[in-house]
C-alpha cells in the first residue's frame, strides 16, 4: 500500500492547529493541508515561519489562543 502525507478530508486539506509549534518539527512530513501555528517565542515563530511560508503563525501562548479560539 502506498502511503503519503497528504492530509485531506472530503477532497478539502485540512486544517491543522499547531500549539506550541516550535520550530516546525512535526510539520516537515504534512502536505497540502492549512495550518495555524502557535509560538510563544518571536525568534522561534520567525524561524518556524521562515520555513513553512504558507502557514498562519500566531506568537503568543497557545493556551489562551485555544480558550479565545
Amino acid at each position: 500500500m502506498s502511503r503519503n502525507n497528504n492530509l485531506f478530508f472530503e477532497g478539502k486539506p485540512i486544517r491543522i492547529l499547531n500549539l506550541f509549534s516550535g520550530l516546525g518539527g512535526n510539520r516537515l512530513k504534512w502536505e497540502n493541508c492549512q495550518v495555524t501555528a502557535v509560538e510563544f517565542d518571536p525568534k522561534i515563530a520567525e524561524m518556524y515561519q521562515d520555513n513553512n511560508p504558507d502557514d498562519i503563525v500566531i506568537v503568543g501562548d497557545a493556551m489562551a489562543y485555544t480558550e479565545m479560539h
